[in-house]
C-alpha cells in the first residue's frame, strides 16, 4: 500500500487545478482589457487602442485555448 504516491498525485492535481484557474482568470482579464481598448478606439479613433486591443484579445484567446486543451488532456487520463 503506497499512500505517499496517492497523496502526491492528489497534491499535483490540486496544483494543476489552481494553475488552470489562474490561467483562466488571466484569459478573462486579457479579453476584457482588449474589449475596453477596442471600445476606446471606437470612441477616440487613436490607432494605438486598436493595436493594443487586438493584441490583448489574441493573448486572451490563446490562453483560453491552452486552458481548454489542458482540461481536455486531463480528462482523458
Amino acid at each position: 500500500m503506497n499512500l505517499g504516491k496517492a497523496a502526491g498525485e492528489s497534491s499535483d492535481n490540486a496544483r494543476a487545478g489552481l494553475l488552470r484557474g489562474a490561467a483562466l482568470a488571466f484569459a478573462v482579464l486579457a479579453l476584457v482589457a482588449g474589449g475596453l481598448q477596442i471600445a476606446a478606439y471606437v470612441s477616440s479613433g487613436f490607432l494605438r487602442h486598436l493595436i493594443l486591443g487586438g493584441f490583448a484579445c489574441a493573448v486572451g484567446i490563446s490562453v483560453a485555448g491552452a486552458v481548454a486543451g489542458s482540461v481536455i488532456r486531463s480528462r482523458k487520463r
